[in-house]
């Protein structure tokens, strides 16, 4: 069967609009940390789950902090709230801010990005982003009740699998770029995805009817992206607690980027010896924060405490890259990016695992070296800490 297509685009220049609301914190703009939380509003025909759930959840989020703000609280550390635009024409309007104000403290020191596109299209709840985040995440998680299980929380169904970040939204820039630690969360079918997207059904009719029935899990994305929020931004007033990051889920996750690289066709053709020494020099690192952190807490040190927390805040930022992946500079982060040929799939190692696809050994050892070095890297920042100037 042949058919004859007819296609007619039309190419016009229009502004996109990004609307940001910002809670100040506690902290001077020179020691604060912000929080971001995002999700775009534009679709391709009427987006009901796609963005326009997690516009809705941002919309509650913003109410709920409303609510506290009145009651008098205010956040530790800032939290931004970002409604961006463009972001079915290739993440424009999240792409262009984070350029636009890459050095300026919001962004520079930002602490997290936390994103919700498509919130609800389902009720088995997904999360994929940064390992670090895993002990805020299950948190955040065993204190939402579950809408289909009453009596029981969101955790309790959870598989507890925090998968690698590619693309395919507003994260993209924070993460593979910047090195903010990032997450993305929804709710989503189990197996195959929603039969709906990017199409003239993704209606409110649909998710009335079909995608969330009483929208009990908009109420549950709400709920847990506030949560998170807030627990990573503090309370103002309070004495400063260790933030709610967990590196020995980091090297976790890089012991298994490893293990993966090994099992990959040809990839026992390369020698790994010092991605696996930094592997252990990073799982060593994270062991020593978590004592240290300890010690901090007993002894009440404030100013510990503090020191403790930039070095959390910012270890993600040396997994960098200076010069970006061979062939696509704008991707830095050595343990995870899109692959080259899997659209917005991630791949772990993108240096080596692009190298290796290409049966290219001397980029292949190259790209290894830098991984490793960067491993390295974020070790002795995690355990020591660097000036303002080398850390970010």
């Amino acid at each position: 069967m042949r058919a004859k297509l007819s296609i007619r685009n039309t190419f016009e220049k229009r502004p996109v609009w990004n609307v940001l609301a910002k809670v100040g914190g506690s902290l001077p703009a020179e020691a604060d940390q912000p929080i971001f939380l995002g999700n775009h509003r534009d679709a391709w025909v009427y987006g009901a789950a796609d963005p326009n759930s997690g516009t809705a959840q941002l919309i509650e989020v913003a109410k709920g902090l409303g609510a506290l703000l009145r009651t008098g609280w205010r956040p530790r550390r800032s939290l931004v709230l970002c409604s961006w635009s463009g972001e079915e024409y290739g993440l424009l309007g999240s792409t262009a801010f984070s350029e636009v104000h890459a050095k300026t403290p919001m962004v520079r020191r930002a602490l997290a990005y936390l994103n919700v596109d498509t919130g609800v299209s389902g009720a088995n709840f997904r999360a994929q982003g940064t390992p670090s985040f895993g002990r805020v995440l299950a948190g955040a998680l065993g204190a939402i009740s579950d809408p289909a299980h009453p009596g029981r929380t969101i955790a309790d169904s959870w598989n507890g699998d925090l998968s690698v970040l590619g693309s395919g939204s507003d994260y993209t820039a924070y993460l593979d770029h910047l090195g903010i630690p990032s997450l993305d969360l929804a709710f989503s079918p189990k197996g195959a995805p929603y039969g709906v997207y990017h199409s003239v059904f993704d209606s409110f009719e649909w998710m009335d009817t079909v995608g969330d029935p009483g929208f009990q899990y908009h109420v549950a994305m709400a709920q847990l992206w506030g949560l998170i929020a807030i627990r990573l931004a503090g309370t103002a007033g309070e004495a400063p607690a260790p933030l709610p990051l967990n590196f020995t889920l980091q090297a976790e996750a890089i012991g298994a980027y490893i293990a993966d690289a090994k099992a990959r066709p040809n990839g026992t053709k390369l020698d790994y010896t010092a991605l696996d020494a930094a592997h252990a020099k990073f799982a060593a690192a994270a062991r020593k924060v978590l004592q240290t952190e300890s010690s901090a807490v007993e002894a009440n040190d404030v100013a510990a405490v503090e020191a403790l927390n930039e070095q959390l805040a910012y270890t993600e930022r040396q997994f960098l890259l200076d010069d970006g992946l061979p062939g696509r500079k704008y991707f830095k982060h050595v343990l995870q990016a899109p692959g080259l040929y899997t659209g917005y799939a991630p791949k772990t190692l993108p240096g080596v695992y692009d190298a290796v696809s290409a049966l290219d050994w001397p980029r292949a050892r190259a790209q290894a070296a830098l991984a490793a070095a960067h491993i390295e890297k974020a070790a002795a920042f995690l355990e020591n800490g660097l000036s303002n100037d080398e850390a970010r």
